[in-house]
């Protein structure tokens, strides 16, 4: 009787491959699977089995750091508004503090995919290459999303700029000190685009367990507020995290924009309705889910992986952001 070496052999392939054909597991091109296929069939191997397949559900769990925030919502969106249509179920989940604990949660309910909607320095390569040796696709948006973020920033700066502004703070929520912190480097090679010093006095850095909820920002921004730094302008990296600055600001007596002019980003449904309404870097969360989705049923479909799509960005200019104050004093 034939066995999986042999076919194998007869596809050209190594028994790994073939192993992991027949398991559901790993990446292969469309060539590689029909020559698989072709030498089963060939050797009068059973191929796995379709019915089985059918079977069985498909479950894809959106990984976040907190539910509440609107953004994941809208990825969540993007992503059942496709997945109902191949019965490929969706949920959302918050990533848990113990990761090994999580990672093998996710291994014993039989994850179909994960996609890891957020920034985690909890979940490191040893764990990712844990999910996927146990047949779980892993997926981060920085796989397959390129958010043109470095342009938007450039022009977010220069808008400033053009109002007035020279001392522009970033409330960065995650640590500054982190390498994949990219949009704080965002910020950082906007200054410098548009002559102006990168002062790290201007970073409000993140609080641990980096939460970019609206708390968080409350609390580093009133924390910013008593080492008496000169600004007149705070990025945030999220809108959750500037509207907590707006309520600090406002605490401390300062008006906005009058005093100190607030930028968000995500361009979440809320934005539209803070006092005053939040000027905001837009780019389409649904559009991540849907793209995310799309990426996974490939993979199911195909063995394949797509190329990175560039998502297009765009400076929403609302009256939380306006001409520097005369009488800088902050």
């Amino acid at each position: 009787m034939a066995t999986k070496r042999d076919i194998a052999q007869l596809a050209g392939v190594s028994p790994a491959t073939v192993s992991n054909f027949f398991n559901g597991r790993g990446k292969m091109t469309t060539d590689t699977r029909q020559r698989i296929i072709d030498a089963a069939n060939d050797l009068n191997f059973p191929l796995p089995s379709e019915k089985k397949a059918k079977n069985k559900t498909k479950i894809t769990y959106l990984i976040v750091d907190d539910l509440l925030n609107p953004h994941y919502g809208n990825i969540l969106r993007g992503m059942n508004s496709i997945a109902t249509n191949y019965d490929m179920p969706v949920s959302m989940i918050e990533l848990w503090p113990d990761a090994d604990a999580f990672c093998s949660m996710l291994i014993a309910n039989e994850i179909y995919a994960v996609f890891f909607a957020t920034y985690s320095d909890l979940i490191t390569g040893r764990h990712i290459n844990f999910l996927r040796s146990n047949g779980i696709y892993v997926y981060f948006p920085q796989d397959n999303f390129t958010v043109e973020f470095d342009g938007l920033m450039k022009q977010t700066i220069k808008y400033l700029v053009d109002l007035g502004h020279t001392n522009i703070a970033y409330l960065s929520g995650f640590s500054i000190h982190d390498p994949n912190n990219t949009r704080y480097h965002s910020y950082l090679k906007a200054l410098e685009a548009n002559h102006l010093p990168t002062d790290r006095n201007l970073a409000i850095d993140g609080i641990y367990p980096y939460l970019s909820d609206a708390k968080s920002g409350y609390w580093a921004t009133k924390t910013f507020l008593e080492k008496r730094q000169h600004f007149t302008a705070i990025i945030a990296l999220n809108d959750l995290l500037a509207i907590g600055a707006m309520n600090a600001l406002s605490e401390s007596g300062l008006s906005i924009p009058q005093d100190v002019s607030v930028i968000g980003c995500d361009d979440i449904m809320l934005s539209e309705f803070t006092n005053p309404p939040l000027t905001t870097l837009r780019y389409s969360s649904r559009d991540i889910g849907v793209r995310a989705m799309y990426s996974i049923i490939q993979q199911d479909k195909y063995q394949i992986s797509n190329p990175p799509v560039v998502l297009q960005t765009e400076l929403i200019i609302r009256k939380s952001s306006g001409k520097a104050p005369e009488n800088e004093s902050i």
